[in-house]
């Protein structure tokens, strides 16, 4: 399973959109080679961006990186009202991959 990347801060993605009503599963997240790190108000319009550009969004991943900061208030809301998971992996957590990634986790 892959999941689409976030390509900017406009909230475009790297899956088109012809594809999106035929996955099965639909997981958005931030990944250095795509989109390199950027502040917190950008990462998090970027993300809002992207959440509101599709239907049928399952998950957020990665959210706990902490070469993205977002503005956790924001995007937990809006992943709520719209039915969206949030993304724990446990790579994260035990240090893996995404260092530092730990304590944002907690936050989450």
């Amino acid at each position: 399973m892959r999941g689409s990347n976030i390509l900017d801060t406009n909230g475009n993605i790297n899956i088109e959109p012809f594809v999106i009503p035929r996955l099965d599963y639909f997981i958005l997240s931030f990944h250095e080679p795509v989109f390199p790190p950027n502040s917190l108000e950008n990462n998090t319009n970027a993300l809002i961006n992207a959440i509101n550009k599709v239907d049928n969004l399952i998950s957020l991943g990665h959210l706990g990186n902490p070469n993205y900061p977002i503005d956790y208030e924001k995007i937990i809301k809006l992943a709520v009202d719209k039915d969206i998971l949030i993304e724990i992996n446990n790579c994260s957590i035990k240090g893996v991959s995404r260092n530092g990634s730990a304590s944002n986790c907690q936050s989450l």
